[in-house]
């Protein structure tokens, strides 16, 4: 895989249930026939999935088996991403940004006299920006 594939970006759907992403992935079946320079082999792939008998393609029996024997899942996608790769992605990195949020409101509680800002940035570092401090080796 090339570093542009590796660096490009991914979407996200941070707020879906597990159940949902489960449910999601029942539905379907995945038959790769990417980079396929066919477009025969692409539309007789399309036309399988909506037939109402199985039908062969690539040894696999594909067909429109209609509605999921389940009661439908329904939720709503509300968060508006605007910085995906400051969000948390997992629940060890979500336990880490609890902990440095509960260490800001500590240090902001505690009134200390050189502290000016504390922002947290990402799941894996905080940025402290402090003024007033002590200048050592100062020069002549």
């Amino acid at each position: 895989m090339s570093n542009a594939t590796l660096n490009a970006p991914h979407p996200f759907l941070f707020n879906l249930s597990m159940e949902m992403i489960e449910r999601f992935r029942q539905q379907l079946s995945l038959i790769n026939i990417q980079f396929e320079a066919d477009s025969d082999l692409v539309r007789k792939a399309v036309w399988s999935c909506y037939q109402e008998s199985p039908v062969e393609f690539r040894d696999h029996s594909l067909y429109d088996p209609g509605a999921y024997p389940e009661p439908p899942l329904s939720g709503k996608i509300t968060w508006r991403i605007t910085q995906p790769w400051t969000e948390v992605l997992d629940e060890k990195e979500r336990e880490w940004k609890r902990k440095a949020q509960e260490l800001m409101e500590r240090l902001r509680a505690s009134s200390l006299p050189n502290f000016s800002a504390f922002s947290y940035t990402t799941g894996y570092s905080a940025t402290f920006a402090l003024s007033n401090m002590p200048k050592t080796g100062s020069s002549p």
